[in-house]
């Protein structure tokens, strides 16, 4: 078994829900991203969806969401560095 589906089941055994937080890597700076991933543990999250943005284009159509990605590569987000955390 999967640690994912683990924790999956895990939670369903207790009669809970599993937390999963999306956090965008490096937004709005690479510090900020580890003290949430942290401070999201601290606080309970089973589970962290990172996002990694990859690209400037503008193949997305919702301004807040493309924002979103797009505030960490014009901070000078690397994928490379972000694994070396």
């Amino acid at each position: 078994m999967e640690r994912i589906e683990r924790k999956f089941v895990q939670a369903r055994e207790k009669g809970e829900l599993a937390l999963v937080l999306y956090v965008t890597a490096g937004d709005p700076s690479p510090e900020h991203t580890i003290e949430v991933v942290v401070k999201g543990a601290q606080a309970g999250a089973d589970m962290f969806e990172i996002g990694i943005p990859f690209s400037l284009t503008r193949l997305l159509t919702v301004q807040q969401f493309r924002l979103l990605l797009t505030e960490p590569l014009s901070e000078g987000l690397k994928w490379r560095r972000f694994w070396r955390w």
